[in-house]
């Protein structure tokens, strides 16, 4: 896959993978330029290219960095985004078959949100019929990060924000699972609150971390439910990706 300067890419960093195999990821090379989206399909699902790497960086076409970190079972990408407009946005790439209803105004490719609710990434999708894509947003007045949960097939602005942990201030969703029997969603993340005059992207082992799951029901989403309070003696692996996504959130707006 060429990359912005003409050579090919030096590193491919796969993210998600379906049940049919087909993989999903980023590429980048040495010299510093554009992060680009990519997927492999060993047998062509979804009409892809046999068993050979094809670009993403379509998804946007005016981006110029493009991530892609989960694939479900009908082709839903979910990644972000990077231009110029409006910094690393959310954004879901469908493969399979979604056909927007007529006159919805939907397109297979489109952004979450608005500019006005700030940027943000896709960190997962589910197998539920319409997907469900879950990530993290940062507020554009004082970056504070939220986790978010968008329906496949509603509007592309439409997002429930997902609540921290009882007094806490900050929420970040990693992954949704398939919807239960009864119709309800479970989402996990994590929530976190600040010690006083700590700044916002402090990374310290001090800060007061919860892993936490959502269950998602219309309406609304009920009060998050803490799986493992952190008590400054150990760390799971998913407290410890979180906090290496939030603490790179500042970069990601910058750049």
């Amino acid at each position: 896959m060429p990359s912005c300067t003409g050579d090919y890419r030096a590193s491919f960093f796969p993210r998600g993978l379906n049940d049919a195999g087909t993989v999903v990821g980023y590429a980048e090379d040495f010299g510093g330029c554009s992060e680009d989206a990519w997927v492999w399909s060993l047998c062509g699902e979804f009409g892809l290219p046999v068993a050979s790497v094809m670009s993403l960086s379509d998804m946007v076409p005016t981006s110029y960095r493009t991530d892609a970190n989960d694939i479900n079972n009908a082709g839903v990408v979910a990644g972000s985004a990077v231009n110029p407009r409006s910094g690393a946005r959310p954004f879901v790439r469908d493969l399979g078959s979604y056909v927007p209803p007529p006159g919805s105004g939907l397109a297979p490719t489109f952004e979450i949100g608005a500019i006005e609710d700030g940027i943000g990434d896709a960190f997962d999708v589910n197998d539920d019929s319409p997907s469900r894509i879950v990530g993290t947003m940062f507020q554009p007045s004082d970056g504070s990060p939220y986790a978010f949960s968008h329906e496949l097939g509603t509007s592309p602005t439409a997002f429930v924000e997902l609540d921290p942990f009882a007094s806490q201030t900050f929420s970040s969703a990693r992954g949704a699972a398939v919807s239960t029997t009864s119709g309800e969603s479970l989402i996990a993340g994590t929530s976190w609150q600040l010690p006083a005059g700590f700044p916002l992207y402090a990374c310290d082992d001090f800060l007061a971390w919860n892993a936490i799951r959502w269950t998602l029901i219309e309406p609304p989403p009920t009060p998050p439910l803490a799986l493992y309070n952190r008590d400054g003696t150990r760390e799971d692996f998913l407290i410890a990706r979180d906090r290496q996504t939030i603490c790179s959130g500042k970069l990601k707006r910058e750049r």
